[in-house]
């Protein structure tokens, strides 16, 4: 049986593919496993002993159409699902199974902090569309083939890093998947020794600020070695951080404090050198994380003698939300344009947000609610004082509009007024992100 798979990208996404290329070809009697993937990618699985060719999407999709359409193949396996992989199954023609995406459960979570995703790992979900031919998952876990040439050598690097050190990535596809260079900076000066920083060629900028800030013994690997070589040093590095992760997953199956599995891979270091009680760590770090039970909730440092105390009469919004979040750490309001409707789970599902305008005119409201804030690398916004502890970060839908805003209470006995505030003045409600209930300023004022 020949067999397509597509998946354009990007570098995690194809990384988790590795176990269904393995498992086809181990599995399906006779299988002949192709690969479809953008060029810059191919490298990922080029090397693969499960895959028989790999075809490469440039600019126009009607060219590798036309090259695919000479293969002959039996089945398309879609581990991409948009519209791009529609026009190719449309094109072949033949039997194909594409993997459940899942795109409404998705967008509930990232805009409305509304967990409706399946507790089932992303390569469960993957194998998931290989199931009708007899494939099954046979938890060897994740892999990636460096060939020798792509190795590099230790001996190149500068000799303080020789002995070892921390790879940091700091690259990522999508602007908000990635930490801002301040918190970049702080996250490297709490890491202990030589610290190698890998990424592409436009993340050299980034990494020249981190470099000047902590001092020689951070070595800059941006945009010098090709994606093998760069995961070659990751894979040689003591501890790795943050973006390329996946390539290091291991086998280790994860229990929730329920005993229910959470997935069968989870990721060496999250967050790299930083332990999680660190006095002073990084609590952005924190508002990145899924959510999780309670008791697995990792605490950032503990909270301040000035910490949020808890607010209004027993059962008022204000008096719940302090009760619970005061636990956490944080309390994390999303802000953005919301529907006519009482919490989260009674979103109507085509309902889609509105920007909440142009990142000028939203920093300059914010600030005129909240003078005293200070605004830092554009997306930034923090408050502080002896009564007030507050951050909020702005989430672009593109280079000059706000999709929504995060405000992070980390304590203070005046930030619970700052955030009715805030509300108030740009005329919005807000989503409490543990309980899914909405609520605006005035409401916050009264139980105040």
């Amino acid at each position: 049986m020949k067999i397509l798979v597509l998946r354009f990208s990007s570098i995690g996404d194809i990384v988790l593919t590795s176990p269904v290329l393995r498992c086809l070809k181990e599995q399906v009697p006779g299988a002949q496993v192709h690969f479809a993937t953008k060029a810059e990618f191919a490298p990922l699985v080029a090397h693969s002993p499960h895959v028989d060719r790999v075809h490469v999407l440039n600019a126009d999709l009607r060219t590798l159409i036309a090259e695919l359409k000479k293969e002959g193949f039996d089945h398309v396996v879609d581990l991409h699902h948009n519209l791009r992989t529609a026009n190719i199954k449309r094109a072949l023609g033949v039997k194909a199974k594409s993997f459940p995406k899942l795109n409404i459960e998705k967008w509930l979570l990232v805009n409305f902090k509304v967990g409706r995703l399946p507790k089932l790992h992303i390569v469960d979900r993957y194998l998931s569309s290989v199931a009708n031919l007899g494939v099954t998952n046979d938890r060897k876990g994740l892999e990636l083939f460096i060939p020798p040439d792509q190795e590099v050598d230790l001996g190149s690097l500068p000799p303080v890093h020789r002995s070892g050190y921390v790879a940091l990535c700091i690259g990522a596809a999508h602007y908000t998947k990635r930490l801002p260079d301040h918190r970049l900076i702080e996250l490297a000066g709490k890491i202990v020794g030589p610290i190698v920083i890998i990424g592409g060629r436009e993340d050299s900028s980034s990494a020249q600020r981190i470099a000047d800030a902590i001092g020689g013994r951070v070595f800059d690997a941006t945009g010098r070695y090709s994606i093998l070589g760069s995961a070659s040093l990751i894979r040689q590095a003591k501890s790795r951080d943050h973006a390329r992760q996946r390539v290091h997953a291991h086998r280790e199956r994860v229990r929730q404090a329920d005993g229910q599995y959470l997935g069968q891979y989870r990721s060496r270091f999250r967050h790299g050198a930083v332990h999680p009680a660190a006095p002073g760590a990084c609590t952005y770090l924190r508002s990145i994380r899924p959510a999780l039970p309670p008791v697995q909730q990792d605490r950032l440092r503990p909270l301040s003698e000035g910490a949020l105390p808890v607010h209004g009469a027993p059962g008022s919004s204000a008096h719940r939300y302090t009760c619970e979040r005061i636990r956490s750490m944080s309390w994390d309001i999303f802000i953005q344009d919301l529907p006519d409707v009482a919490s989260a789970k009674d979103i109507p599902v085509d309902f889609r947000p509105k920007p909440l305008g142009e990142r000028e005119d939203v920093v300059a409201r914010i600030l005129r609610a909240l003078p005293n804030g200070d605004l830092q690398d554009t997306d930034w916004i923090f408050v502080n004082s002896d009564d007030i502890d507050l951050s909020i970060q702005l989430h672009m839908e593109d280079a000059e509009q706000v999709r929504y805003m995060v405000a992070h209470v980390h304590g203070g006995v005046q930030s619970a007024a700052c955030v009715a505030a805030l509300l108030n003045a740009l005329g919005l409600r807000a989503l409490d992100s543990n309980t899914g209930e909405f609520f605006d300023g005035a409401t916050l004022d009264e139980s105040l």
